[in-house]
C-alpha cells in the first residue's frame, strides 16, 4: 500500500481476461480500425515508463504489473488456478480491458493505471493515450 494514502497504484503492463468478453466481436466497421488490431503491446511500454516516472516524481509508490479481468457470474475458478493467477497478477480491474481494446482498435497507444484500496471492490482505473 502507498504510505501517502490508502491507495496502492499499479501501472498495467498486460491483463489476463477471464471475462469471455471482447468488444471486437461482431461486424467490423473498418473506418474505426482493423478487424484484428495488434495487441502485442496493448499497454504501451513507453507510456508506462512515463507513467511510472510521473508517480515517482509525485512521491507515490507504484509498481508495474498484470491486471486480472474476472469473470462475473461464472462458477469459481479452480482453487489451484486461482492461486496461480493471483500470484502473477497485481490487481483485479474488471472495467479496464474493454475500453483499452477499443482504444487500441481505433489506433490509440494505451497506458493504464489502477489504484485500489483496502476494500477490493474499491478501485480506480485510468486510461491514457500517447500521441
Amino acid at each position: 500500500m502507498n504510505e501517502n494514502d490508502s491507495i496502492a497504484w499499479v501501472v498495467v503492463s498486460d491483463h489476463i481476461n477471464l471475462s469471455g468478453q471482447n468488444p471486437l466481436i461482431g461486424e467490423n466497421d473498418s473506418r474505426t480500425g482493423p478487424r484484428f488490431p495488434d495487441m502485442t503491446h496493448l499497454y504501451n511500454p513507453e507510456l508506462n515508463r512515463q507513467l511510472l516516472s510521473c508517480f515517482e516524481k509525485m512521491g507515490l509508490s507504484v509498481a508495474p504489473g498484470v491486471a486480472l479481468i474476472p469473470c462475473p457470474g461464472h462458477p469459481r475458478i479452480e482453487p489451484e488456478w486461482q492461486s496461480r493467477l493471483i500470484a502473477i497478477c497485481r490487481c483485479m480491474a474488471p472495467q479496464l480491458m474493454l475500453p483499452a481494446i477499443v482504444a487500441r482498435h481505433a489506433g490509440a497507444e494505451v497506458g493504464a493505471v489502477v489504484g485500489f484500496g483496502p476494500a477490493p471492490e474499491k478501485y480506480i482505473t485510468s486510461l491514457c493515450e500517447l500521441r
